[in-house]
């Protein structure tokens, strides 16, 4: 990772020219706990970094606030004109840099040694770990959005364009460059798009800026599965081992809150993984789910993807966590993502699990995306049972209660409690419910399995039995590679060895699966497929095949009444131990609510073709604009009859609503009432001393009312 951004950024102070870029700068983009720091502490083992942390002098942050930094941001009162500041800055910058380097003692060392020198100077680490970056000398701006919002009152711009501003005055082939990091800013802070750059060009100054930098790799360094895996469902479970996959930092943490015997270092670590991810200190209200924050909690557990066109890309990489994967040339499109991380996943599973309203919201809001383009990948259905699985995960931990010492919304449950909590129904109602040719492959699995994910990620390739063990050494169930043939989710099932029979090491050999089939279709389903939906038409391979392994079928749009045929039984002779359980209709899903039905039924009837759906307000006016755009996507039935119901139902209510209105106005009109000796109001006209030219009016008027209309109708029909 060190040297091919140490080569990219060569390349760029070589390629650095006035009249083409705006200043020698870059940016490095990644979300929090990334290890960019740690980045430009390695880049400083091979050139010289000057780094400068422009944390605030209050904040406990880490790195600490450099010096410099009281030098870089002065306070307002001050009244500095800070192009002038920034332009001694940086000479004082490289005197130091040459001063350093020209002395007799440095020189005469090694350039390793120099190197470690000036980094120690440079880098302040305030008693706080902190884990090593050719060009000459390299700048280094770490929280530099701190130059983002301060106005210089003498040049009317940011400190940032100023600071700019002095880097454009470094000659070029010097091999000086400057690159800045935050966690908080988006790309558009330090790397706008030409169309959205507000600073000043000169007629003869360049206005390129150079590409930002965001391939930064450090997701699983302190993961170690394949040379110490763990050996039983103790040590899989084991905080200090999930803890190390993703980000390094909440593994090193916790390891360290543990050996300095910090109270709670779980529940620390996953607050901290928590604020991190919805970019809050404490658990937002419902009132605060803004729609990045919705995205978050879905991207880390189901690992929704949004369009590069959507515009909140860039907060969910600045704000909540979410990895950078991709950054066009011109700055204007930002791809982000969530890859599989127990702890962030561990994190929104705590928060959700009691708040039903915040679930709720998250799939609305979700819909409301699918239903307008903005989601990238995946099918609604399919992302409907993928919220059911982590739902009715969610609702069994919390049943059953988590183990001591374990992180909360990540243990493990028994397979048979997680099928009780997505029924309903318990063991033996639910053994009616479950389909196979042996009775004992049901035993086996209800007896025997034990589940374990806190959150599903994608695959490119269909899993064997090895992929399936790795599956479950992360907590993670996997969404099916596009095309995968007879599945669309797939989780593992461990078959645990009985006690003191079988040791309790985790062995391959009794690794098996669960696969789950979306249909999100109200017409009846072809029963003749049913022997695809089988692990040897799925062709995963190297479980052992006395092993059952189930299948779960999910019609969502199904009805309960709906005729049932038995399964096709696979037409491999091998192939006999499944078994299966299918659910039509979400009603069906006992872990649901009543809200969270609506809601997935919003999102599994989201059509993204449809732009009638997109439209808030679907009154008549819009639907014949809509359907005169698109004359063929509707069926004429159907569109006909959509619109001639609406007009009957537009017709009925503008009638009504004509007549109260012109009532209300004919009585407004009208004079104060008097009371006859039957009760009725009979209103005198205001204009009853002109009763002779009021009724020469009327007369006169009558002979104009279509078909003999009483001369009161023209008011109404005038308000229709």
């Amino acid at each position: 990772m060190v040297l091919p951004c140490l080569e990219t950024l060569q390349n760029f102070a070589n390629q650095w020219k006035r009249v083409e870029f705006k200043a020698p700068y870059t940016s490095i983009v990644g979300p929090t706990m990334s290890g960019k720091t740690r980045l430009l502490m390695e880049l400083a083992h091979h050139t010289c970094v000057v780094y400068i942390c422009l944390r605030p002098a209050n904040s406990t942050g880490q790195p600490p606030c450099s010096e410099l930094a009281q030098d870089m941001v002065p306070l307002a009162e001050q009244k500095k004109d800070m192009n002038i500041l920034y332009l001694s800055f940086l000479t004082a910058i490289f005197k130091t840099v040459t001063k350093f380097f020209s002395k007799k003692k440095t020189a005469a060392q090694p350039v390793v040694k120099q190197l470690q020198e000036w980094t120690n100077y440079s880098f302040q680490k305030n008693n706080t770990p902190k884990t090593k970056f050719n060009a000459s000398v390299l700048i280094a701006l770490d929280e530099a959005s701190n130059l983002i919002d301060p106005i210089d009152k003498t040049h009317n711009v940011s400190y940032f364009c100023l600071f700019c501003r002095a880097l454009s005055e470094i000659p070029k082939d010097k091999g000086i460059f400057s690159v800045f990091t935050d966690t908080n800013s988006r790309v558009a802070n330090f790397s706008p798009s030409s169309t959205q750059d507000p600073s000043a060009r000169g007629h003869e100054l360049g206005y390129e800026l150079f590409a930002p930098m965001y391939k930064i790799s450090t997701l699983d360094l302190f993961a170690d599965d394949v040379n110490k895996p763990p050996k039983d469902f103790r040590e899989l479970e084991s905080p200090a081992r999930l803890f190390n996959y993703g980000c390094p930092f909440y593994g090193l943490y916790f390891k360290g809150a543990t050996a300095k015997g910090t109270p709670d270092p779980i529940g620390k670590t996953a607050m901290i993984a928590g604020a991190k991810l919805l970019g809050l200190s404490k658990p937002p209200t419902l009132q605060e789910l803004t729609l990045a924050r919705c995205f978050a909690l879905l991207g880390s557990m189901i690992q929704t993807r949004l369009s590069s066109h959507s515009p909140i890309n860039s907060t969910l990489v600045s704000s909540h966590a979410a990895h950078c994967v991709f950054i066009d040339s011109t700055r204007e499109m930002v791809l982000s993502d969530y890859p599989p991380q127990f702890v962030y996943a561990a994190a929104a599973n705590a928060y959700l699990v009691n708040k039903d309203a915040c679930w709720v919201k998250c799939i609305k809001e979700l819909a409301i995306a699918v239903q307008k383009g903005l989601v990238a990948l995946g099918d609604a259905g399919e992302m409907a049972t993928r919220i059911i699985l982590i739902r009715a995960m969610q609702k069994t931990q919390q049943r059953i209660g988590s183990k001591e010492k374990s992180i909360p919304g990540g243990s493990s449950v028994r397979l048979v409690d997680f099928l009780e909590t997505l029924t309903g129904k318990p063991r033996e109602n639910m053994l009616r419910g479950l389909h196979t040719e042996k009775d004992k492959n049901k035993s086996q699995l209800l007896d025997r399995g034990r589940i374990f994910f806190n959150h599903l990620s994608r695959i490119e390739y269909t899993p064997d039995a090895s992929d399936l063990m790795n599956f479950l050494y992360r907590g993670v169930a996997v969404q099916c590679k596009r095309g995968q043939r007879g599945l669309d989710e797939l989780f593992t099932i461990y078959l645990e060895p009985t006690p003191g029979v079988e040791p309790p090491k985790l062995d391959l050999k009794n690794i098996t699966f669960c696969g789950v089939q979306t249909k999100n279709q109200s017409s009846p389903l072809e029963w003749k497929d049913s022997f695809k939906w089988s692990k040897s038409y799925t062709e995963i391979e190297g479980i052992d095949r006395l092993n059952p392994y189930l299948i779960l079928l999910f019609n969502l749009r199904g009805k309960p009444d709906s005729t049932i045929a038995d399964w096709i039984s696979p037409s491999v002779e091998f192939d006999k131990t499944r078994v299966y359980y299918q659910f039509f209709g979400l009603e069906q899903i006992q872990c649901l609510t009543p809200e969270m039905r609506s809601a997935l039924n919003q999102l599994i009837y989201a059509i993204p073709e449809d732009f009638l759906k997109i439209h808030d307000r679907d009154d008549e006016i819009t639907e014949k604009w809509i359907k005169h755009l698109s004359p063929i996507f509707y069926s004429r039935k159907n569109r006909e009859t959509r619109l001639s119901g609406k007009r009957r139902r537009s017709s009925a209510h503008s009638d009504a609503s004509a007549k109260a209105e012109a009532k209300c106005i004919l009585q407004k009109q009208a004079g104060p009432a008097k009371i006859d000796s039957l009760g009725r109001n009979n209103r005198v006209p205001k204009q009853a001393q002109h009763k002779k030219k009021l009724s020469m009016k009327q007369t006169s008027g009558a002979n104009d009312q279509p078909n003999g209309a009483k001369p009161s109708e023209p008011v109404i029909a005038i308000f229709r």
